[in-house]
């Protein structure tokens, strides 16, 4: 059972990051106050992973949901992610997904509102308190081919301290102020999408977050986090038809807060 979900814990395929759980189910709502404007903008998440094991093979299907809401648009992500981990032996393991993603408006919706994405990522494994990983990230944006390598580690420091994560996209450090009862830590995100809007044009959204985070769980499996932080490098970017090149829009590095609820299976004990 403890290698069935050491495997599972590679499923963090959206976020790319390596961490000492997994959410089974997960809902998060975000908001923050745009700079130019003052005007809300807020981000909807929610992700359900069924993981099938059989044998040394493990089918890592889910479905994720985001909603971005910012100036009147709403912006829709929508992904069914296929993933498959292989125990390869020698303290190596293998995984693959396939992510094919509706990114729109969800007005007018045709084949251009569709993305395909896919990863590799390879885990060796040191000792039981240390592992590293790398591999590569591949999703057919709007605004064009986008590729990027992934390298990351997962380190238990000790009883209480962990750090981990998969470069560029997420680094965790958490610290078990009361374990299995109040934990807290510091994060690391990088998010680069694109959503399809009207024909042959696009909506671009690049941030990068540093957040601090408090994880209550309120009974074993099932945790509320808050966690709050501030934007870093943020960018919305607009392609419209006929142009060839993209025009920014009114971006800031502002705080913002997130709630979350989770069904969450730890993997350390």
């Amino acid at each position: 059972m403890k290698k069935f979900l050491l495997a599972i814990a590679c499923l963090v395929v959206q976020t790319a990051a390596a961490q000492p759980f997994i959410d089974i189910a997960r809902a998060s709502f975000q908001q923050w106050a745009e700079e130019s404007s003052g005007d809300a903008t807020s981000r909807l998440f929610g992700r359900l992973a069924i993981p099938i094991e059989k044998g040394m093979h493990v089918m890592l299907p889910a479905v994720t949901f985001e909603r971005y809401e910012t100036g009147g648009e709403r912006l829709y992500g929508i992904a069914m992610p296929l993933g498959y981990i292989h125990d390869a032996g020698g303290n190596w393991k293998a995984g693959g997904w396939i992510i094919p993603r509706l990114s729109s408006n969800l007005e007018d919706v045709t084949g251009d509102h569709y993305q395909l994405g896919a990863a590799v990522l390879m885990t060796r494994t040191k000792s039981e308190d240390f592992s590293f990983k790398f591999g590569a990230y591949y999703n057919s944006e709007f605004f064009g081919f986008y590729m990027i390598p992934l390298a990351g580690l997962e380190w238990k420091i000790n009883d209480r301290w962990y750090l981990g994560g998969i470069l560029p996209r997420k680094l965790l450090v958490e610290y078990k102020l009361k374990p299995g009862r109040l934990h807290a830590g510091a994060l690391f995100e990088s998010v680069k999408n694109s959503f399809r809007t009207i024909p042959d044009s696009y909506i671009k959204i690049l941030d990068n977050q540093l957040r601090l985070f408090l994880d209550a769980y309120l009974l074993k499996n099932v945790v509320l986090s808050i966690d709050a932080g501030q934007s870093l490098f943020r960018e919305y970017k607009v392609r419209l038809p006929g142009e060839e090149r993209e025009f920014e829009l009114d971006a800031g590095d502002n705080p913002s807060i997130r709630v979350t609820l989770a069904y969450r299976v730890r993997l350390d004990g």
